[in-house]
């Protein structure tokens, strides 16, 4: 499954799917909190990296971070819907 940022950046494509970026939602909500703290950032990128394998179904659970986890099964439980 290709997974691809729309040309606007707040948007990725997953086949005929198109998905706000978890950043655009934050920013939409008024809930973006900590814009400079690198171990948000941190936890927010390794969050993405892991949604990203787990739909292109390549995610390795065992890897998981015991922060990054929680993220991505809530992730998955939306991606079932």
């Amino acid at each position: 499954m290709e997974i691809n940022l729309t040309p606007d950046g707040e948007h990725y494509t997953v086949g005929k799917l198109t998905v706000p970026r978890v950043t655009h939602i934050l920013k939409t909500l008024q809930l973006v909190r900590y814009p400079d703290d690198p171990a948000a950032m941190a936890l927010g990128q390794a969050t993405h990296l892991a949604v990203r394998y787990l739909l292109e179904e390549r995610l390795d659970w065992k890897t998981l971070d015991e922060q990054v986890r929680p993220r991505v099964e809530a992730a998955r439980k939306l991606i079932k819907q």
